[in-house]
């Protein structure tokens, strides 16, 4: 009718929009359940992913994050506390890798300022 197919029957209708509005509903708050790796517990999802530490060279600004050489030669966006560091000194970092970056160069590794060294 309307150029939509609906995806729950073969005959043409509209996309039942208020359906997946309330799935999405019902998902956000699955996600704030405690024990779920959401947020109801203030920790947000990063205390389900493990910690890592990485060596490697700091490179300095880049696009939106300042940038990092691993000793693996991968190039990595930061994101968080730096400590005090010039372009090419050797840094041995402590963090999680985001699920999510807003940075625009390459994987993004979020410091922890507890565990810099």
């Amino acid at each position: 009718m309307h150029g939509f197919f609906d995806w729950r029957s073969n005959h043409p209708g509209p996309i039942p929009w208020a359906s997946r509005r309330g799935l999405g509903i019902v998902l956000f708050a699955l996600a704030l359940l405690p024990g779920a790796g959401g947020m109801a517990n203030g920790t947000g999802a990063e205390m389900t992913i493990p910690r890592e530490i990485i060596t490697g060279v700091f490179l300095g600004p880049g696009v939106e994050c300042p940038q990092f050489r691993l000793d693996t030669g991968e190039r990595i966006s930061l994101s968080g506390p730096l400590p005090e560091a010039e372009i090419g000194a050797t840094l041995t970092l402590s963090g999680q890798w985001a699920l999510f970056s807003g940075c625009m160069q390459g994987r993004e590794f979020r410091i922890r300022p507890d565990e810099t060294e």
